[in-house]
Order: C-alpha cells, then structure tokens, then sequence
C-alpha cells in the first residue's frame, strides 16, 4: 500500500485516506456555501415579498381614496347642475354667510317653513363630516383664494395646489395625521359653468384650477392586514428555509457517505484486482484485452494453452495475427479484424464462431465473445476465447440424431420417469393422429384401447423398474378412435448416478402384418377343413345303392363341383357317357358305324 509523506513525528497515512480526508473538506465547505446561499435567497425572498404586500395594501388605500374622491365629484356636480339645493334651516345647516350675493338664499314656503340654500361646496362639506364619522376618511375641500376661512389648504395641500397649476394631476403621499398613519391623496377641481354662479366674483374662469378636493384615509386597517400576511408570508418563509437546510443536510451526509463508499470501493477494487488477476490465471476459457490500438495488453494462461503462444509472444501483437482465423461461420468478415485493430465495431456484444489455427499449425474451432469497456480515457477490447472443438463434434453428432430420429420410420416417445411425455417424433402424430402440442405433458394411455389386461401393464412396468428392456405388441387406439396393432420397444434412460430419469419408446405399426396374418390363419384352417373332407371324401360322393353309379339327387354332385372348384385349380369337363346317349340319343347309336359309339 501506497503512503504519503508527512511530518516526522506524525504516523503515516495511506494515500486513500488523505484523499478522503480532502473531499470530506471540500464538501463541508460546499455545505456551508449552500447553505449561506440559501439562506440570502430566503431573506431575499421575505424582503422582496412584504415589499410587495406593503405596495399592494398601499395601492388598495390609493384606490380607496380615488374613490372617494368620485364620488366627491359626482355629487358636487349633481348640486351644480340644479344650482345648489334648499334644505330645511337648522343649527346643523344654518344659512350660508358666504351666499349674502346670492338673492335667494333663503325662502319661506307656503307652510311657514324656512329653507336655506346649499351650494356645492356647502354640501360637500357636510358629506366629508359624515364620510369622517362613519367611514373613517377625512375629506377637506380647499383652494387658495378659499371664501371660507376654514377651507384654507394646510403646508401640504398648499404645496399640492402649487403643483396642480404646474400640471401635475394628483397626489399620494403616507403621512402621520394627530398621530396616526394616513394615506393623503388630492387632485383638483376645474371650474366649470355651473360653478360660476358663486366663484364668479373671485374672477375664476371656465376650465381653470379653482382648488380642490384632499382624501385622507386611515392606514391603520391596512398596516394591520400587512402585519399578519407579513407573519404569514415569514413563517412560510422560515419553514422553507428550514426544509432547504435539511435538505442540504441530507444531501451533504449522502455525499459524505458516497464518499465513504467510494473509498471503501476503491480500497476493494484495489484488493479485488489481485483476486480477479488470480482468477484470470486460474480460468479455463483465455482472456486477452487490447488497447484502444488492437495491440495485446493482457494474455492469461489459458490464453497460452489453447493458441500456443506464450505471454511474452502475445503482448503487444495483434490477436487477429495470432489466432490466423481460417474461416468465419458468421458474417462477420469485416467486422472482426476491424474491431481488433480499433478496439470498436459492430461485433461489440456478440458471440463468433470461428476456426483458428495455433502456432503449431493445428486449426481448432473457437468461440470469440467481443466485449468494450473504456479504460484510462480510451476503448478496450476484452475477448473471452474458448476452445469449442470438441463441443462442435458433438453437436455436429447431436444434430445427426436428431435427423435421424425426427425422420425415423418408427414412432419415437420419450417420457419423464412419471410417464409424462416429453417428446414425440412426426411417425407418432402421423400414426396416431394426435398432434405435438396435444402428446406433450400427457401419459401414453391416452392411446389405450382396454383389450391389455392390467397384469399385462403391471409387468411391463415390474420390466422397466427393473432397468431392463420390454418389448411387446399393443392394439392402440388412434385420436379418431380407429384401432391398430404395433409393436413397441420400451427403455429406461439412466443419469450419471444410475438413476432412471426418462424412457424411450421404439415403435412400430404392424395393422397390416396383423390383418395378412389374419387372412393367412384363416385360409390355412379352412385348407385344413376342405382336405380334410376330400381325404375322407364324406358328404362329398352321394353312390347310387344300387347302380353304384353317383347320383345327383337334392344337387348333391353339384355342391361337390363348387366346392372343389372354389378350393383347387381343378377343372371340370362336362360330356355324356355311352348309356345315357343311347337312352337320351337312340337315334345318333342308328346313324353311327358299326363298332363306334358316337361321340359325346
């Protein structure tokens, strides 16, 4: 194990845990980074929001106060348009002193009743006494050539009626009124027609900036409203900030952990290397890895045993040199060499099968499994080669069986030692009917006729326990119910151990031996029959008593015939003899020579 120096009085440490010790540095200073970072972006967060809020709350009193200000207008000009109002005199709206000009200011009804008028700025006056009891926003007509002494603008206002003349149109500020937060907000009042009737005599013209109209609206609603978002808008604030911190948390122990696992995988690859090497020079199969330049940079023993070519003649080389492949059994001409030259291509991941020959000049079959990992910022190749001669010759001979079982005249049946089927040939579905998919997984009684008798079964099964062959015949019964005959030759399969694992059926149909050995059994006996009566001749030669000649009574000489005709190759020929032609015929004995009986 590698150590790194250190001051002479201080143990020595191994390289990896100094590497350890650094990176668990550089993550804590990470951490506190992140969280440092995190926790500006939340007072960030928290100041830009309640920054918001409060300009918000402050633009919802401004509306308010325009509102107001509406409404203000509306009714001045509702007053204006009809030239003011009469109301009742009373102490709360006694005559106007300032509308002494006005000749009409007060009348007396029919009824006795005093009237007073009430001009625009009268009325509007009354309506912010109100709006400042009930609503609680104060509202204060001005100007500054006011008639009323009380209507005269504060340093505020006056400033206000300054800037409306210079073109400004209205004005919001927060101000502290008696004590207490206001939003103040005025625009002014441009004359019009019907406010001439009073303010002519000021010298006021029609479209001029005659005063105007200030709204103060209380802010303590809104400041309170903003308090308790403020609490909200933090505290969700802080439970963020909190979850961040934890997940900083977490993150920092995960990495603190990977970090821990990847030095403890490094330690572990750094011991398992040598394990692996041990293996490699243990293993069966050669291992051989090339560089990103085709070049051998790893050879194993049993790379040496089976090419032939010891480490030193390999490293450094090109396995495609060595290995001299003969012929390809894939497509894989150009890709091969062109991925061990470059360390890449289109072999990535697959297997080849090919024949090579070693450096004594003997050609074996190998198998070649390509494979790429990148090392040391570049492609290696990594090949698993395999000797696979032997195993080729026997597959080439499994394959040979197999033909010959799947073309064998005979039905084949292999079954598990339960005598479940596992295999059937095409002789089997042509014989029987029953179709691969349709045998397999059942028990051979599915072609059982019920003629064998269960003593019959019982001992076929005693032979094969027993590890010994049993032949017999069968008369089966085929899918569509059809019976016929064959015979069957029926083996057990053992297992490395001797233990019976399957059995093999060899069987073959013999409907038709049966049915010629039927016929044959059949002629033979009545053969036997029919010699029998000829040798004894009983029944067959009915004799007249008393001509002793054969008679033909009941066709009894006619039954004789057939019979005979129909078991020999005898033929009969059929002619009179000498009595019955002169008993049937006397006139052909008158016309015949002296001495010559007529022919028959």
């Amino acid at each position: 194990m590698a150590y790194d120096h250190c001051a002479p009085n201080c143990p020595q440490r191994p390289v990896t845990d100094i590497l350890q010790s650094s990176d668990l540095r550089h993550l804590q200073r990470l951490a506190w980074l992140l969280a440092t970072l995190w926790t500006s972006a939340i007072l960030a967060s928290v100041v830009w929001s309640v920054s918001l809020l409060r300009n918000a709350l402050f633009q919802a009193a401004a509306t308010n106060a325009r509102s107001h200000f509406e409404k203000d207008l509306v009714y001045r000009r509702w007053a204006a348009l009809h030239g003011g109002v009469y109301v009742p005199a009373s102490t709360h709206t006694p005559p106007n002193p300032y509308l002494t000009n006005v000749v009409e200011r007060d009348l007396v009804t029919p009824s006795g009743r005093r009237l007073t008028l009430v001009n625009p700025a009268y009325m509007t006056r009354q309506v912010h006494e109100l709006e400042t009891a009930d609503l609680g926003a104060r509202g204060h007509i001005t100007s500054l050539k006011p008639l009323r002494p009380e209507n005269a603008p504060d340093a505020w206002e006056a400033a206000a009626l300054t800037a409306f003349e210079r073109g400004e149109t209205e004005r919001v500020v927060r101000e502290s009124l008696h004590g207490e937060p206001y939003l103040r907000f005025m625009k002014p009042l441009i004359t019009e027609a019907s406010c001439l009737k009073c303010h002519a005599a000021q010298g006021y013209k029609e479209g001029e900036i005659r005063g105007g109209i200030s709204i103060a609206v209380a802010l303590a609603p809104y400041e309170a409203l903003e308090q308790a978002r403020t609490r909200r808008i933090v505290a969700a604030h802080a439970g963020l900030w909190g979850l961040g911190l934890v997940g900083i948390l977490v993150g920092a122990r995960q990495m603190r952990g990977r970090i821990l696992e990847r030095w403890q995988v490094s330690r572990q690859l750094k011991q398992s290397e040598a394990r692996l090497r041990g293996i490699a020079d243990s293993a069966q199969d050669a291992i051989v890895m090339m560089n990103p330049e085709g070049h051998i940079s790893f050879w194993n023993p049993a790379a040496e045993r089976i090419l032939g070519y010891s480490s030193g003649e390999a490293l450094g080389r090109n396995l495609h040199e060595l290995i001299a492949p003969a012929r390809f059994h894939e497509p894989h001409q150009a890709a091969f060499p062109k991925f061990l030259q470059t360390g890449r291509g289109d072999v990535v991941g697959k297997t080849l099968d090919l024949a090579a020959r070693r450096k004594d000049g003997r050609e074996i079959l190998v198998q070649l499994s390509l494979s790429a990992v990148q090392m040391d910022g570049g492609w290696h190749a990594v090949g698993i080669l395999r000797d696979v001669t032997e195993q080729k010759r026997t597959q080439d001979q499994l394959r040979q069986l197999s033909r010959a079982v799947e073309q064998n005249p005979a039905s084949i049946v292999i079954t598990d030692a339960a005598g479940k089927i596992e295999y059937v040939n095409p002789k089997f579905v042509e014989v029987t009917g029953y179709t691969l998919a349709e045998a397999l997984g059942q028990n051979p009684r599915i072609l059982k006729s019920g003629e064998k008798s269960p003593e019959a079964y019982r001992e076929l099964w005693q032979t094969l326990a027993e590890g010994k062959e049993w032949r017999g015949e069968f008369h089966n019964k085929r899918k569509n119910g059809e019976l016929y005959w064959e015979s069957a030759s029926i083996s057990p399969i053992r297992d490395a151990a001797g233990h019976i694992t399957h059995f093999v059926a060899v069987k073959e149909d013999i409907t038709a031996r049966k049915q010629t050995e039927a016929e044959r059994d059949q002629l033979i006996q009545d053969l036997r029959q029919a010699l029998a009566k000829v040798k004894s001749l009983s029944g067959l030669l009915p004799i007249c008593a008393g001509c002793k000649k054969i008679r033909d009574d009941k066709g009894y000489w006619s039954q004789v015939e057939s019979y005979v005709q129909a078991h020999s190759e005898a033929t009969f020929t059929h002619g009179l003899c000498p009595d019955c032609i002169q008993r049937l015929y006397p006139e052909l004995n008158e016309r015949a020579p002296s001495g010559n009986p007529p022919a028959a």
